[in-house]
């Protein structure tokens, strides 16, 4: 009991950055909910330990949730990447059937 109320008494966070904290883990919530199956292979240990995830401090998951986000991005950008190859490759074949 001593020690909780000694790192209440010398914690540096405020009742605003609890405010955002709790913000940050509804977020994680949700980037949990949604799961990893669009990601890279070597992305998904992102989401291995929810347990950690929703005891990070503030600083560790602002840095978890860019991360997220920056993979999702990529995850994204590549399948876009995929499509526009695929779609070009159906187009060529399309146009050389058509000559022959």
């Amino acid at each position: 009991m001593w020690e909780h109320r000694n790192e209440i008494e010398h914690s540096d966070i405020t009742p605003a950055k609890l405010l955002q904290l709790d913000a940050l883990r509804t977020q994680a919530t949700e980037e949990l909910e949604a799961g990893c199956l669009s990601l890279q292979p070597t992305d998904k240990h992102l989401f291995e330990d929810e347990d950690k995830v929703a005891n990070f401090n503030l600083m560790e998951m602002k840095q978890w949730l860019l991360e997220v986000h920056l993979t999702r991005d990529a995850a994204n950008h590549e399948f876009i990447q995929k499509q526009c190859s695929l779609s070009r490759a159906r187009a060529f074949m399309r146009d050389w059937l058509k000559t022959t």
